[in-house]
């Protein structure tokens, strides 16, 4: 871990506190800055801690330097101190040094790179009369070096001879410590420079040298190093102390930002205050389209969309010191515009100049996704607006985010009233059970669910329908972000959805009327002619029981008005023999009669007006019997229908009069199926094959038929509303589109069709026993 420099500077100015900050930097010194306003709380600062180097102002708003330089001799600091004088100051700057302080600066030529070598220098002197302090006493006893001292420390002879090392330079270059002081300093220095060694050494004895150099280890590698070299007096002797330190991570930190400087795909640039290109990168150049020559030449303000925003950062920047992600245009050499995203700060050069340095980003693309995005939410939004079903986005906490247009029509509440509450407490007038319910059913299931025919009440206060329709929402991964209601005002279509109902049943039984008609006209022939032969005989008979009679009234007299053979005269005229056999023969010939237009009438009843109009458990076996009854005039002629009922067949929750109304279509259909294939002759006669199955928990009802058959080209328009084979005139093409929507949509059943032409159809169709709609119902 690298150990920090410790640093006082005692100046109420902070633009000498930024430019030491930049002096430390230049000269890559690694340090901990500690700031102060005046002299009262510098001195406090040296009572608290000790520091590496003292930065002073000369003048300060409680005093002069002298005062901090006495309090330190008077602590016994030993702390070097630089001070700053002002132009024309040389005789203070004396009477400074005398008192106490290294060295000296005159602000009229100050620069970071001279301060931050002044500090470096007065530290390492420090720190080389430190050393030579406790070298000369350790030489005195013939001890070694410390070994404990971080960086390699040489002694040497004025022409380079070392004698002495410790163990840093010994681990370091890889030599022993006999081999390593036997050296010359030449032999871990470059050779074709010794004529440059020889100076180097001179200056060192004389005033002392800090430089970078290259050493070499004993296996032939190489690393650069920064070296310290002063003379000393130890005894009688000159020495030279070289203080060495491996610079090799610096150099490293230098190429690699180097790199990072040429290879980010930002741009980084460095400005002068007044708008001159200092340096720019090659991301910086691509993003302003001009080249380096043409850079240079130009004020930065050029490339600036509004030259306003110039001055605005630049007024930011003299505030804060730093601007980070500050939206600037710019305009590129071709005239487009780059929108960009600025970090940036005011600098202070080697040579005092500021300087204003930052990393620009280019945000084109995402500002333009931006509006982009927000132009596709306006389209959305206007979308959702001209949909003209329901539509209410609601969040995974319940709360509604999305109210279209037509919500707040048809419920009366307006989004800015909607938006944001909980779905629950929004005071829609509908059935919230039924709502709740499929709202969970949709949450647990994470699949879609629908509600048909949900009352509400309109805003003019009326009922109204909807069919409502409740899908999860997910993203991509599978995230769940809430749910949608989506949902359709369908009372108008139940309205006419009604009347196309009463229509097809009133075309079905006109259609039946006639069949009806002669179906209780045959019973109803018979019935009569059996009650005139019945009325005829009774007549006859009557006559012979009144002759009876009055033979009974003259038995007392003796006297009977008809002889034997004159009775037996008329039993033979009436024909008592035949009347005793045909009557009884009449009677139950009438009496079936009768029970046929009985059955007739009860199937035409049932079919016609049920009970009540909404579902209930119904007996479906006793239903197709029935709706067979009234319709076997449409079929008897050319089929022969067979019934196989389920006996376990449990009840059906349904709405019976719809399933009348679908075996009668299904039965129609297929009569008039065997009636083309008789009427061209190809069959005799045909078969209608009905069919009940209990498979829990749905039943299932087959019809098949031996008639023409489904062409496979159009069988899959069959439920279409209006589609028919039949001639203009024979069909309305709504009898298997309505027996759909009955299965299917308001009995959530399913309705197959299969069929061979020329061979037959079969239609299965399933019913759910039960629905959720039964729960609780007995």
């Amino acid at each position: 871990m690298t150990v920090k420099e410790q640093v006082l500077i005692i100046d109420d100015s902070k633009l000498y506190w930024m430019f030491l900050r930049k002096a430390l930097e230049v000269t890559d010194i690694q340090a901990e800055i500690t700031e102060c306003y005046d002299i009262a709380s510098g001195i406090a600062q040296l009572k608290k801690r000790s520091f590496d180097c003292i930065v002073l102002d000369y003048l300060l708003p409680d005093g002069n330097g002298f005062l901090v330089l006495q309090e330190k001799k008077n602590l016994n600091i030993t702390t070097p101190v630089v001070v700053f004088t002002g132009q024309g100051d040389e005789q203070i700057a004396v009477d400074m040094m005398k008192a106490g302080a290294s060295d000296y600066i005159s602000k009229s030529t100050l620069s970071p790179e001279r301060l931050g070598q002044c500090i470096k220098n007065v530290i390492y002197s420090n720190r080389m009369e430190e050393t030579i302090k406790r070298s000369a006493e350790i030489l005195k006893k013939y001890q070694i070096l410390s070994d404990y001292a971080r960086d390699i420390i040489l002694f040497m002879r004025p022409d380079g001879q070392i004698f002495e090392a410790n163990q840093s330079a010994v681990s370091t270059y890889g030599y022993s410590y006999d081999e390593l002081t036997s050296m010359n300093i030449r032999a871990i220095r470059e050779q074709y420079i010794d004529p440059q060694i020889a100076k180097e050494l001179d200056l060192a004895s004389n005033k002392g040298i800090l430089f970078e150099t290259i050493h070499y280890r004993k296996d032939g590698s190489s690393f650069p190093v920064e070296v310290n070299s002063q003379g000393a007096l130890i005894g009688k002797e000159h020495i030279l102390l070289s203080v060495i330190r491996d610079i090799s991570k610096h150099k490293q930190a230098e190429e690699k930002y180097r790199s990072i400087f040429e290879a980010s795909k930002d741009a980084i640039f460095i400005t002068s205050k007044e708008g001159s290109f200092l340096n720019i990168n090659l991301a910086g150049l691509d993003l302003f389209g001009y080249s380096w020559d043409e850079l240079i030449t130009m004020k930065v303000v050029a490339i600036y969309a509004e030259p306003s925003d110039r001055l605005r950062l630049i007024a930011d920047l003299e505030r804060k010191g730093f601007v980070q992600d500050y939206a600037i245009t710019f305009k590129k050499k071709d005239g487009s515009f780059v929108y960009t995203l600025m970090t940036a700060n005011l600098r202070i050069t080697e040579n005092g100049e500021i300087t204003l340095q930052g990393i620009i980003r280019d945000i084109t693309e995402s500002k333009l996704a931006d509006e982009a995005l927000l132009e596709a939410h306006a389209q959305i939004n206007h979308l959702l607006g001209s949909i003209s079903s329901i539509l209410i986005g609601v969040s995974p906490n319940d709360r509604i985010n999305q109210w279209n247009i037509a919500a707040e029509k048809i419920f009366g509440i307006n989004a800015t009233e909607a938006l944001g509450k909980y779905l629950s407490e929004c005071e829609i007038k509908w059935e919230w059970g039924e709502v709740q319910n499929q709202l969970t059913l949709c949450k647990e299931s994470q699949k879609a669910v629908q509600l048909e025919d949900l009352h509400y009440y309109r805003t003019d206060g009326r009922d109204g329908l909807l069919s409502l329709h409740i899908n999860p929402i997910e993203d991509t991964s599978g995230k769940y972000w809430g749910y949608v209601l989506l949902g359709i005002d369908i009372t108008e279509q139940k309205k006419i959805e009604a009347q196309l109902m009463l229509s097809q049943k009133m075309e079905s039984i006109g259609q039946l009327a006639a069949g009806i008609a002669h179906e209780i006209n045959t019973p109803m022939q018979y019935i009569g002619d059996n009650t005139i032969f019945l009325n005829d005989a009774f007549r006859n008979i009557l006559e012979t029981l009144k002759n009876f009679e009055s033979i009974a009234k003259d038995e007392k007299s003796n006297e009977f008005p008809l002889s034997l053979n004159e009775l037996k005269d008329i039993a033979k005229e009436i024909d008592l023999d035949y009347l005793g056999v045909e009557i009884p023969k009449a009677i139950e010939q009438s009496l079936e009669g009768i029970n046929r237009v009985r059955k007739l009438i009860s199937a035409m009843k049932e079919f016609s007006h049920p009970g009540k109009q909404g579902k209930s458990f119904s007996n479906i076996n006793k239903a197709i019997e029935g709706t067979a009854i009234i319709s076997k005039n449409e079929w008897k002629y050319v089929a022969d229908l067979e019934t196989q009922f389920d006996p376990n067949l449990p009840l059906v929750y349904c709405v019976i009069d719809q399933i009348n109304q679908v075996v009668l279509n299904m039965i129609i259909n297929s009569s008039h199926a065997i009636k083309e294939l008789v009427d061209n002759g190809t069959i005799s006669r045909g078969r209608i094959k009905i069919q009940t199955e209990y498979k829990e928990p749905k039943i299932c009802i087959t019809f098949s038929d031996t008639g023409k058959g489904i062409p496979r080209s159009i069988i899959h328009k069959i439920f279409d509303h209006f589609f028919t084979t039949k001639e203009v005139g024979k069909g309305t093409g709504q009898g298997l589109a309505i027996a759909h929507d009955i299965i299917v949509n308001k009995h959530h059943g399913s309705i197959e069709v299969n069929s061979e032409e020329g061979r037959g159809t079969s239609f299965t169709v399933t019913l759910p026993v039960e629905s959720e709609e039964s729960s609780g119902v007995n």
